[in-house]
């Protein structure tokens, strides 16, 4: 079972301050984690990448913010198991 630290983190493509892993699991499900430190009070991103992230994930309607990396496990397991 795929967990966040088997997440292999990038520099970000359009920010540079910012990281960005992507990962597709076998049953055809994604997820996009990616996070930005604050630049002059403001981040680009939905979590600082560090403590929290952003992810975005194949049965998501829309991004979901400030996940920390054990709620990204847990959302990461859901995936998996699916069908």
């Amino acid at each position: 079972m795929k967990t966040f630290k088997d997440l292999k983190f990038e520099t970000h493509p359009c920010e540079k301050t910012g990281v960005y892993a992507f990962m597709k699991f076998p049953n055809g499900h994604t997820i996009s984690v990616i996070g930005c430190p604050q630049v002059k009070g403001m981040s680009p991103f939905y979590g600082d990448g560090k403590t929290t992230f952003e992810i975005w994930c194949s049965d998501c309607d829309d991004v979901i913010g400030w996940q920390t990396p054990k709620e990204i496990t847990e959302r990461m397991k859901s995936l998996q198991e699916r069908h």
